[in-house]
């Protein structure tokens, strides 16, 4: 399966007849405000490492322990559509909260509206490491799961829609391809320490059971690691990042989403649908991968996590080879040439992986 690219930012490209090119323009390095771009840039890539670290929570950590959130009564079937619902209703909540948040990111500041952003998602993945299991509240608990994933969805998606635009605003034109992909890396990255994370956590602590100590308590660490990350994410951007000035971003307007809706319509649907596509592509790779590997090619859950982290480390290194790619040969070229390599690479070697005669060989091989 073939990494995705780095998702280029393309709010800039779409409002670039509003940013002169001033001797400090989006063309060229900022001058003085250097040390401020860096800053912006190091703050989009930590920022979103944290978001994609905290979306990626419950695939991984909560896999082993199921049993904590539900009756062992349930069918195979209600399980997986349980555990299903955990990571869709983050995906659901991320486009509403980018909606709310880009609004507000575009009328009050980016700085001021990831503040509020980061502050509110590290404040909800530190309620979920504290959850009751199904003995104690019965059914209220994956209930409460699934809710406060949504609501966390709401501000992870205003995160992305605030700190990354922020980065590229800052990056000179020359430079943004490889500050994207520097960024979306991240990504892979996260899920890559999360399982790794997990595959020390059951290594000391193994999930035996409904009463052993993962499914008990052992699942909550990297939910609390996920929240202190949102604590310093909270604090360099309060300390370090600074918002642009209005030669980068262009004149603000009261009602950005309309003007954007209006002026912008056939830019705005080619980007929709290719965002659309790549965020399907990525997370049905994440959420569906690891029950086909357990399910269709019998591994462990160690095993699984194991490949997981070895598909995602590859992934990571990756992506600043892409940048510099669809830097040196335009963005739509690449996306052409993507396309093409996910229909024919991708898909041929997720079905070689889902038809091979398993074994973890088999699936460290394909997958990466």
């Amino acid at each position: 399966m073939s990494p995705l690219p780095p998702a280029e930012q393309q709010s800039a490209a779409l409002d670039d007849d509003a940013r002169p090119n001033t001797p400090h323009g989006p063309d060229t390095p900022h001058g003085p405000d250097t040390a401020k771009a860096r800053a912006a840039v190091r703050g989009g890539a930590f920022a979103y490492f944290v978001d994609q670290f905290d979306i990626y929570l419950p695939i991984v950590v909560l896999a082993p322990a199921t049993d904590y959130f539900q009756s062992a009564r349930l069918s195979a079937s209600t399980t997986a559509l349980l555990a299903s619902l955990v990571f869709a209703s983050t995906l659901i909540g991320r486009p509403l909260g980018a909606i709310i948040f880009g609004h507000f990111a575009d009328t009050v500041g980016r700085k001021r509206t990831t503040l509020v952003a980061v502050g509110g998602f590290g404040v909800i993945t530190l309620i979920t490491a504290c959850l009751p299991g199904h003995e104690t509240i019965g059914t209220w608990s994956v209930g409460l799961l699934i809710a406060l994933r949504f609501i966390d969805g709401i501000f992870l998606g205003g995160e992305y829609t605030t700190a990354v635009p922020l980065a590229m605003e800052w990056s000179p034109r020359h430079k943004r391809g490889l500050n994207a992909s520097l960024i979306t890396s991240t990504s892979p990255a996260a899920y890559a320490m999360i399982a790794a994370l997990t595959l020390l956590l059951l290594q000391a602590l193994p999930s035996t059971g409904l009463h052993s100590a993962y499914v008990q308590w052992g699942w909550r660490i990297p939910f609390v690691a996920g929240a202190l990350l949102a604590a310093l994410l909270f604090r360099y951007y309060l300390t370090q990042v600074h918002e642009p000035p209005p030669e980068y971003t262009g004149k603000r307007h009261k009602l950005p989403l309309v003007r954007l809706l209006v002026r912008y319509p056939k830019s705005l649907a080619q980007v929709f649908v290719l965002m659309t596509g790549t965020w399907l592509a990525t997370n049905m790779e994440a959420a569906v991968t690891p029950g086909q590997l357990k399910e269709h090619l019998l591994l462990s859950s160690k095993q699984v996590t194991l490949t997981m982290l070895v598909i995602n480390a590859a992934a990571a290194l990756s992506y600043p080879l892409f940048g510099l790619l669809s830097q040196r040969i335009g963005r739509r070229r690449f996306y052409i040439g993507y396309g093409l390599s996910v229909m024919v690479i991708g898909a041929g070697s997720y079905a070689l992986l889902m038809v091979s005669g398993g074994g973890l060989g088999a699936a460290l091989g394909w997958a990466s």
